[in-house]
């Protein structure tokens, strides 16, 4: 009985081996005198995941959006203005900015009481923005973005999406996609399944603007 035990488990080590996660690899992009050039331009917001729970909850509204990205007079920084469509609100942050080095290439960002750093990682293509970052707001919260220049994204692009959320700790549960109101139903996600509604606090609010309709909506998702 146990040596057929052993048997079992020995035929299924294969199976398990067949897709490793090659976590290791994850590793932020090195930057050459071309990259700084290559970010220029727009970039499609596909998805999202985040630790933070207001953050999480604030991605399930966004409807679709973008970056701009632009030259600096300051070679090292590249502007970026996000916008962000939103329960039938448009939003605009232009506090966020792309440092480009000769050791990495960082997104920055500072919004009311939280401050954003992220890394761009490497990926299969130069056609998509995965980028891991740090949200610090009492304590640190790691989360990651996906941008894309054309729509809509491969299912290789989102794989590397969902491997990389993975090697960071994060569910799948954890990944916005947008428009997450077409999409949240077909997950089998439910208002009172919400993993993050029970912790939402008041005085929070929402980090993409000074919106109190938008902030309305949030603090009657949360009840």
């Amino acid at each position: 009985m146990v040596l057929g035990c052993i048997v079992a488990v020995l035929n299924l080590l294969p199976l398990l081996r067949a897709n490793p996660l090659h976590c290791d690899f994850q590793v932020p992009q090195i930057p050459d005198n071309t990259t700084g050039s290559k970010l220029l331009g727009k970039w499609f917001y596909v998805a999202g995941a985040s630790q933070f729970p207001l953050h999480w909850l604030e991605m399930t509204l966004i409807d679709n959006g973008y970056l701009q990205v632009d030259p600096n007079e300051q070679g090292q920084e590249l502007l970026i203005n996000q916008h962000v469509s939103a329960m039938d609100e448009c939003l605009t942050n232009n506090s966020t900015y792309f440092e480009v080095t000769v050791d990495n290439a960082i997104l920055i960002k500072n919004v009311q009481n939280r401050h954003t750093m992220g890394k761009l990682m490497n990926s299969s293509s130069e056609d998509i923005l995965l980028i891991q970052f740090e949200m610090q707001k009492e304590k640190n919260y790691t989360g990651l973005y996906l941008y894309v220049r054309n729509q809509p994204p491969s299912k290789v692009h989102l794989n590397e999406l969902r491997d990389h959320a993975e090697c960071l700790g994060l569910s799948e549960e954890k990944i916005v996609y947008a428009p997450w109101k077409k999409v949240m139903f077909s997950l089998g996600i439910r208002k009172s399944h919400c993993p993050v509604c029970s912790v939402l606090r008041h005085q929070d609010t929402l980090q993409l603007g000074e919106n109190k309709r938008l902030q309305s909506i949030l603090l009657k998702m949360s009840q």
